[in-house]
């Protein structure tokens, strides 16, 4: 006897609105060793001030907002900066790095004319207070709706507002306060079949990986960025837990953004 599964009229729109989204699976082998992040899937990017946890956000979105034959996957972006870190220049760099690795034969005019092109998909919401962030992610779902070229969500920071929102009246939990956003992250992006990705300073909620999750308030890929000094240089490791899959990637970081580097 099958079983007959009802559905409102937002869950039919964000469906049909999401049947021809591109991909971002196999994004990059070093950014994601498992050939992901597949649609629906949120991705945390972890660790102390300095580690690159903006470049490497960075990557992912230019790896995304890039055409396929300039190494991305075609797809629009939205991006919530809520920490005033994000730098335009530094992107349209990496931007650039990406391109001409994929694609050496493009000359030079064609280049930026291709990341000209690519940034009409790129959707900046600048949110200094918790009412505009607000206000900003209703205004993404009528995006995301009107929109099936939007493949990926990003978020920095994920706690830039909770010292604001935190007060001596209504205290709130730094755990209660990320299971809540991951919670609404997971409603979009299981909706809308959309990749969900944000950062989190290991000051904020630095528990959380201690405290029992469910799938609804747990990131699918959590990335891990350290730092390694010597008297030399200094480089970074990106250790990533895939839901009990771990990867480990070295890399630099320079004007251009993220260098791997080989094991």
């Amino acid at each position: 006897m099958s079983t007959i599964v009802a559905e409102s009229g937002a869950q039919l729109v964000a469906r049909i609105s999401s049947e021809n989204r591109p991909t971002l699976e196999n994004l990059c082998s070093d950014l994601f060793p498992d050939n992901g992040p597949p649609p629906g899937r949120i991705v945390e990017i972890t660790g102390e001030s300095g580690t690159g946890k903006s470049h490497f956000l960075m990557e992912i979105m230019a790896r995304a907002i890039l055409p396929t034959e300039y190494g991305g996957r075609d797809a629009h972006v939205i991006f919530f900066d809520l920490d005033c870190k994000f730098w335009i220049i530094r992107f349209l760099h990496i931007l650039e790095k990406i391109a001409c690795a994929s694609n050496p034969d493009s000359d030079e005019k064609k280049t930026k004319e291709v990341i000209e092109k690519c940034l009409n998909g790129l959707f900046i919401f600048n949110c200094f207070s918790p009412g505009e962030y607000e206000g900003a992610l209703q205004e993404m779902e009528e995006l995301l709706t009107s929109d099936s070229s939007i493949a990926l969500v990003t978020v920095g920071t994920i706690g830039a507002f909770y010292w604001v929102e935190c007060t001596e009246e209504k205290p709130i939990k730094m755990t209660t306060y990320y299971k809540k956003a991951l919670q609404r992250f997971r409603k979009v992006s299981n909706d809308y079949k959309v990749v969900f990705a944000f950062t989190r300073p290991d000051i904020f909620a630095p528990d959380v990986e201690k405290v029992p999750t469910t799938d609804a308030d747990s990131p699918d890929y959590r990335i891990r960025l350290i730092s390694h000094c010597t008297e030399e240089a200094r480089g970074f490791e990106a250790e990533t837990d895939a839901r009990g899959q771990s990867y480990r990637t070295l890399f630099n970081i320079d004007n251009f953004g993220i260098k791997f580097l080989k094991l």
